[in-house]
């Protein structure tokens, strides 16, 4: 017996360790395709001061690749929010929770098991009489088994569990991640829109201001009808524009609430532009190389307790196909009362060692194992899948920024110049040097030019909290 017991705690103990890492070879590339965009002109950077607040270091902000790189404290505080009552992050929370519970599920048979057993019986020496009651037993006992796990399977499946459970925080970390990519986005859009209704207010002004001049004209008969018809459509869209943006601006802000878990009633932002938020706007040099990216994204980190949870699931599969040896013990006090025959208490022991081998099962364990070797091929594609789609999504972002950044010096001068055009041809209209469809066109280019210079901040700033979030957002292994 003690030769068993030892044999059973040395098959427990090897069985509980950590199982065999898990590797896949993915191939990477040795740096990005994106080359290092050039420090800008002298006259660019005085072309962007006015409105744009830059980062001193791009390297520095990309080896952290946290929220607080774009220094606003409004959106510090709506990630705090967020973290404390995001919904998708309390249910990733709680899908935590339920791995860890079933991490003891799976520790459960690794034990011996114990349980209490009392009965009371009564018996009649007559069988024609059912009131003649001869006497009666009292049993009170405790039965104890144990399933030796001599092959490993329960330990393998206990490693399973284990790293289901490392996968679900590291699916915690993905939904942080993408709540906080979410709020980020919905807050710089709504700072777009509001940028974006400041300058059409701004630009419809401009038009009335027009318009009153048109229309005095027109009376002095200088002007044609048609004229003054035109710059009423003009004046009529720009006002409509203005209505769209304010109701964009609040459906944005309801998608916000949203993303922060928050009745919308409950959620206000203060900040006006963009100009608030610092752009990521010096150069791409200090990104890190694409091996580095694979300790710093939760996905990848998931797709790799994923594949370890499918290969411990094959080896227990493994392991389900071999005999299972059962140790069953069982001590009981009994008790004879109100016998005829017999009157006395004694205790009684029992135990057992069985070895079980099922012989025909219908192919299931077989199957099991089948299923679960197909299970670990699909865990190594998609861990596959994952490397190459995070490569790609630093690939995607670092374009959008380097070519975001080249496209911004260009509309902030072609802005800079419709601003210029249209007051030139304003006063040369009100001296009666220009024509009312000069005008008319230089009122429609600014308003178009202004308008596509604040979605390409926003499109710029969307690119950098895909670069966070491509980069992990500060996440890394080490977490």
């Amino acid at each position: 017996m003690k030769r068993v017991v030892v044999v059973t705690l040395c098959a427990l103990l090897g069985c509980a360790s950590t199982p065999r890492p898990v590797r896949v070879e993915v191939a990477v590339a040795s740096r990005w395709s994106v080359e290092p965009a050039p420090e800008p002109a002298a006259a660019n950077l005085q072309a962007t001061a006015a409105s744009w607040a830059s980062w001193a270091s791009w390297a520095s902000w990309a080896s952290s690749a946290s929220w607080s790189s774009f220094q606003s404290s409004e959106l510090a505080e709506l990630l705090a929010i967020a973290a404390s009552y995001s919904l998708d992050n309390a249910s990733a929370q709680a899908r935590i929770a339920q791995q860890e519970a079933l991490i003891r599920v799976a520790r459960a048979p690794l034990f011996p098991t114990l349980g209490a057993t009392v009965s009371v019986s009564g018996q009649s020496e007559n069988g024609r009489s059912l009131g003649s009651f001869s006497g009666g037993f009292f049993d009170a006992g405790l039965v104890a088994g144990y399933e030796a796990d001599v092959w490993g399977e329960n330990g393998r499946r206990l490693a399973a569990a284990k790293s289901r459970s490392s996968a679900a925080r590291y699916d915690g970390a993905i939904t942080q991640l993408l709540v906080a990519a979410g709020v980020a986005d919905a807050y710089f859009e709504v700072l777009a829109i509001r940028e974006r209704m400041t300058n059409a207010k701004t630009n419809l002004e401009a038009t009335r201001r027009v318009l009153e001049l048109v229309e005095a004209k027109a009376r002095a008969g200088m002007a044609l009808a048609r004229e003054v018809a035109q710059q009423k459509v003009l004046v009529a869209s720009e006002g409509v524009r203005v209505e769209q943006l304010a109701q964009a601006e609040a459906d944005t802000r309801v998608t916000l609430a949203i993303a922060l878990g928050r009745e919308p009633t409950a959620v206000a932002v203060r900040a006006e532009s963009l100009d608030t938020v610092a752009d990521p706007s010096i150069s791409l040099a200090g990104v890190e190389a694409p091996a580095r990216l694979l300790t710093r994204r939760p996905d990848v980190a998931r797709a790799e307790a994923q594949l370890a949870a499918q290969d411990s699931d094959v080896e227990a599969a493994r392991a389900a196909l071999l005999p299972k040896l059962r140790l069953d013990a069982s001590i009981a006090f009994q008790s004879v009362f109100f016998s005829t025959n017999y009157d006395g208490n004694s205790i009684v022991y029992n135990g057992m060692v069985s070895l079980n081998q099922p012989i025909l099962d219908g192919g299931e364990r077989r199957g099991q194992r089948e299923a679960a070797l197909a299970l670990k091929l699909e865990a190594e594609t998609e861990y596959r899948r994952v490397v190459i789609t995070a490569v790609s999504d630093v690939e995607r972002a670092l374009r959008a920024i380097d070519s975001l950044e080249k496209q911004l010096v260009q509309q902030r001068i072609a802005v800079d110049e419709s601003r210029r055009a249209f007051g030139l041809i304003e006063s040369e209209y009100k001296a009666g040097a220009e024509e009312s469809l000069s005008v008319l066109d230089a009122q429609r280019t600014l308003i178009r030019v202004d308008d596509d210079f604040s979605q390409m901040r926003l499109a710029k700033l969307r690119a950098a909290v895909a670069l966070v979030k491509a980069l992990g957002g500060g996440w890394s292994a080490a977490h």
